[in-house]
């Protein structure tokens, strides 16, 4: 797994951890890197016990009563990326084999609330998950004339999560939620409404249409550029409220973007690889607000670990700290 890193002050821990295999920096290259950004270097190498640095997660999905659950999702999330996949088999299982790291499991499935889990994942892991019986909340949003609108997200949040779904074209909606107090509302761009508190049970489905009121819209447009010159080509903005998703669009080959959204406060974070991401926030006043962004490229650090002998070590792991954070 490669992995990038900003120029600034860093500081290098070679140890035994084989996430970082693949770096491999020479001593006196390590030295010179220390001249260049004015870090220290703290190096202990080691061997590491095993060649291979991929390990396997596996579990086992079933539902209240222990039941396994068929057909189920499990996705696997590093750093917000979506890395993988799979579905449970006929007994509930799954198995996925992946890097040493740190993921995010999610787990989900019709009439089930979904669940996920942080694995920090150094060897080969189980982990099970058991399903609750979700709640329906479903219902038609409509405009101030009455007619239905398509697109528009609906989100219900529960003890401070949150899922949501989109309109189709009948205006119509449908949200597996926990079961208790949920508050079921609109969270979208272009729209605004009322939210409504849903008290729900398991296996059942309430019905709560929602009115929206069409925000004046305004056009935020801009440029991501490198260098104050060089066009950024699909660095993705995404755009958010409160902390909710709102949308997001990336940048063309000329590296500039334009997204429509209601006249209100947001706040923007802008992600490419090989790019440090920023974030900022902005207010839609107009017809058109602009924000252009010029983005500070990531360094590559690589080299040769070696020992005492001048020996090459193998699958000797490299952290690179910038402050007391590893990057």
């Amino acid at each position: 797994m490669h992995r990038d890193v900003s120029a600034g002050s860093l500081v290098m821990a070679v140890g035994t951890s084989r996430e970082l295999s693949k770096y491999r920096i020479a001593i006196l290259a390590l030295f010179v890197v220390m001249a260049m950004v004015g870090g220290a270097i703290i190096a202990s190498p080691a061997a590491a016990e095993s060649d291979s640095t991929d390990h396997v997660l596996d579990g086992t999905v079933t539902n209240e009563e222990g039941e396994s659950l068929e057909d189920v999702y499990v996705d696997i999330f590093q750093d917000s990326d979506h890395i993988e996949a799979v579905l449970t088999d006929e007994n509930g299982e799954y198995e996925i084999e992946l890097e040493e790291g740190e993921y995010t499991v999610d787990v989900s499935a019709d009439g089930f609330v979904s669940e996920f889990a942080i694995v920090e994942l150094n060897e080969d892991q189980t982990q099970d998950f058991k399903l609750e019986t979700a709640g329906v909340v479903e219902g038609t949003v409509t405009n101030e004339d009455g007619d239905e609108v398509e697109g528009v997200r609906v989100t219900a949040e529960h003890d401070g999560s949150s899922t949501g779904t989109w309109t189709d074209e009948d205006g119509e909606y449908s949200i597996d939620v926990p079961e208790g107090k949920n508050i079921v509302g609109v969270t979208d761009a272009e729209f605004e409404g009322d939210s409504e508190e849903v008290t729900i049970e398991q296996g059942e489905t309430k019905t709560q249409d929602l009115d929206v009121t069409q925000l004046t819209i305004g056009t935020l447009e801009g440029t991501v550029t490198h260098n104050e010159e060089e066009p950024i080509e699909d660095a993705e903005i995404t755009i958010r409220q409160d902390g909710d998703f709102i949308k997001s669009v990336e940048t063309d080959e000329e590296g500039t973007y334009e997204v429509e959204l209601g006249e209100d406060e947001y706040s923007l974070s802008i992600d490419k690889d090989g790019f440090v991401s920023e974030e900022r926030d902005t207010n839609i006043e107009g017809e058109t607000t602009t924000e252009d962004f010029d983005l500070e490229e990531l360094a590559t650090v690589e080299g040769e670990v070696t020992d005492q002998d001048g020996e090459p070590l193998e699958d000797a792991g490299v952290d690179v700290l910038q402050g007391e954070d590893v990057v």
